[in-house]
């Protein structure tokens, strides 16, 4: 068979040694070809700082190169000398028919909603978006976008971050988590003062 001739002689040149192959060096850096790019700009990123070197200027701050120049660390800042405005975070007051809620009630709303909470003081789970008492202009966005009420992870997260406290929330994709946080971001953008002309 041809094919196997073929492949005994492929199979007997493999098994001889290659002298060629072990003679042969690796190319040194002097043997690249002149066109090549790197080694181009290498040489000429040497040229320009052996000229560097002989003119004196490696203390100018426009020549020389960043990785090399020290970072300079940045000034301390008293923050007690700075008068700051205060930061609102607590926009939740839980609503009546949430309030009147006994822990035992509070316990199956958590169970229906398959929601678990840990934390101290936890704020208890709403069941409709007018519970959280979110501005006119947010509650007629939410109804035009055909949300009826919360998803579990709203239900227990909007009122915890309307509150001001931190929020780690785990749900599905797809499960409202986004809104969960963008609510009471939303909240607490919309309460802050106008900023003023000139102001950052």
């Amino acid at each position: 068979n041809a094919l196997d001739v073929f492949m005994e002689s492929i199979e007997t040149k493999a098994a001889e040694p290659n002298e060629d192959l072990s003679k042969k060096a690796m190319p040194s850096w002097e043997d690249m070809p002149a066109d090549d790019p790197v080694a181009s700009y290498c040489e000429l990123c040497d040229q320009n700082a052996a000229k560097g070197d002989e003119n004196g200027e490696d203390d100018d701050e426009e020549n020389m190169d960043r990785r090399r120049k020290p970072i300079e660390p940045l000034p301390r800042v008293n923050h007690d000398e700075i008068d700051y405005p205060e930061v609102e975070f607590g926009f939740y007051k839980p609503h009546p028919e949430i309030d009147l809620l006994t822990e035992e009630e509070v316990a199956t709303l958590r169970k229906e909603l398959r929601v678990t909470a840990t934390g101290s003081n936890c704020p208890r789970p709403v069941v409709s978006f007018a519970h959280l008492r979110l501005p006119k202009e947010l509650l007629e966005g939410i109804r035009k976008h055909g949300y009826s009420k919360p998803t579990p992870i709203q239900a227990q997260a909007c009122p915890a971050g309307l509150s001001g406290r931190d929020v780690i929330g785990v749900a599905e994709t797809g499960s409202g988590k986004t809104v969960a946080y963008l609510l009471p971001m939303l909240v607490h953008c919309a309460a802050q003062p106008e900023l003023k002309k000139d102001e950052e």
